[in-house]
């Protein structure tokens, strides 16, 4: 043990001679305090003068002093370990009091508790969200199989892969035919170009919107295992592809009609000047429907066909080939797409919680191995001091019979071999009450085992809970 001295003047001034900060002891400097009370002198001058005589069987003043100045610095010692110990004493009593197994016992249960609580008050909201929810989507999942099996369509999943492109499509063919009216009619229409877009904009409306959703809905008709469904598609077909035609050869002599009448349509465009436009395109379709007068009303005609043809089309392809099969199948889509969002942020909201109740039983057990790790550690800080104190009280009686030998050496030359006391050849020593170690006590060391077999047990019913309520709370369909 590393250890320095100290001088006599210390030892007055009553410095600490353990220092509880780093667990050090500091020796006297017996030296020093041997010169500065003269036990050299003291020694050849009382051998001169024969003292202690040869018969003195009691310690003479100056090993009573040694004495006195060693055992003083013992008691000092001992007395500043003492109390060091007490201190120590003391947080060990707390620490352990922390670790009290019924208060943690007790905490565990708790935090279960709560956990239960906050899981069943979770659940009941849960339920309350998504019991609807589930009922949509089971009663729209109850649709699409007796749907399958009303039309022996089987468990395939519905086809509208093509849905996305075939949107694109109608959007593009919108846009084109626009253009391509607007280009045609301009010459004609009172304002222009803008005058002929807007014109065009219902013309293409017509064709694009009839084309794609009830002549491609029609074609779609004839995979229908119902002969009225089938049937029923046909005349859907039929009749919708004879209406555009129609309608488109009538825009046909109407463009014509507008030719013939653009002086009067440019010098006022009345209500009157249209409605002979109109009058006019009808009676020329009924006389001669395909009878045009200019060569752009026939283009104007053509793009309308060409435009709710691929219309039409597309409009097939947008779903499944099996008509009304995409439309239930999406709808059982979303409902189950919405359920299970919802079902997943709740089922989040559970698993949080859950995680956080473990969390925390966890870092009670953590929070125990901590304050019996400080136990050991402060238990073992005062086993070192007192095995410290007792190496040091060793070496203070060392420094004791060295100080004596210093007087008893300088009092035996002196005498020139005249017979000296009989103690000068005993050892001197310290008090046994000084030699002995300090009482230090610690209680028994906490046991976390049975505390960590307590969380794990609360651990475990809240694990089977979790499990029980997702199962219950959270199915899938």
């Amino acid at each position: 043990m590393a250890k320095k001295k100290k001088s006599s003047k210390d030892t007055e001034n009553g410095s600490a001679w353990f220092n509880s900060g780093t667990g050090k002891f500091t020796n006297p400097d017996y030296e020093a305090w041997a010169q500065a009370r003269l036990i050299e002198q003291r020694g050849a001058g009382d051998g001169l003068a024969g003292f202690p005589p040869a018969d003195q069987g009691t310690m003479d003043r100056t090993h009573i002093e040694i004495m006195g100045y060693i055992s003083e610095i013992a008691t000092e010692c001992r007395r500043e370990v003492s109390h060091y110990l007490a201190d120590l004493m003391g947080s060990i009593n707390s620490v352990h009091d922390q670790t009290g197994l019924n208060i943690l016992k007790g905490r565990a249960k708790g935090i279960a508790d709560n956990a239960e609580g906050a899981y069943q008050n979770l659940v009941a909201q849960s339920t309350a969200e998504l019991k609807p929810m589930l009922d949509a989507y089971r009663k729209q999942e109850a649709g699409l199989a007796a749907f399958q099996r009303s039309n022996d369509i089987g468990l395939r999943e519905a086809d509208y892969s093509k849905s996305q492109e075939a949107w694109l499509w109608i959007a593009a063919i919108f846009v084109v035919e626009c253009l391509v009216n607007a280009f045609v009619l301009q010459d004609v229409v009172p304002a222009g170009t803008a005058g002929a877009l807007s014109m065009t904009l219902v013309i293409t409306a017509v064709n694009v919107f009839f084309g794609a959703l009830f002549i491609g809905e029609g074609w779609r008709g004839k995979n229908s295992i119902h002969r009225n469904a089938k049937v029923l598609g046909y005349v859907q077909v039929v009749f919708f592809s004879l209406l555009l035609i129609a309608f488109n050869v009538l825009v046909g002599h109407g463009r014509d009609a507008m030719q013939r009448l653009e002086a009067e349509l440019r010098s006022g465009g009345t209500i009157e000047a249209f409605t002979s436009v109109g009058i006019n395109a009808w009676q020329r379709f009924l006389l001669d429907p395909f009878g045009f007068e200019s060569f752009t009303a026939p283009l104007l005609v053509v793009a309308g066909f060409l435009s709710f043809a691929v219309a039409s089309w597309k409009g097939y392809e947008r779903d499944d080939a099996y008509p009304g099969y995409g439309r239930i199948s999406r709808r059982t889509k979303r409902a189950e797409t919405d359920y299970l969002d919802q079902r997943e942020e709740r089922m989040e909201d559970l698993k949080k919680l859950h995680d956080d109740a473990q969390k925390n039983l966890d870092e009670l057990v953590n929070a125990a191995l901590f304050k019996r790790e400080e136990y050991d550690e402060l238990c073992e800080r005062g086993r070192v001091a007192i095995k410290g104190l007792m190496t040091y009280m060793h070496d203070l009686e060392w420094d004791l019979r060295r100080l004596a030998a210093i007087y008893r050496d300088a009092n035996i030359m002196a005498r020139d071999g005249k017979p000296t006391p009989e103690y000068f050849s005993e050892n001197l020593t310290l008090d046994t009450d000084l030699l002995g170690p300090p009482e230090f006590l610690p209680p028994e060391r906490p046991t976390v085992d049975i505390l960590a077999n307590a969380v794990e047990e609360q651990k475990s019913s809240l694990q089977k809970l979790y499990n029980q309520l997702l199962s219950e709370t959270f199915p899938k369909k």
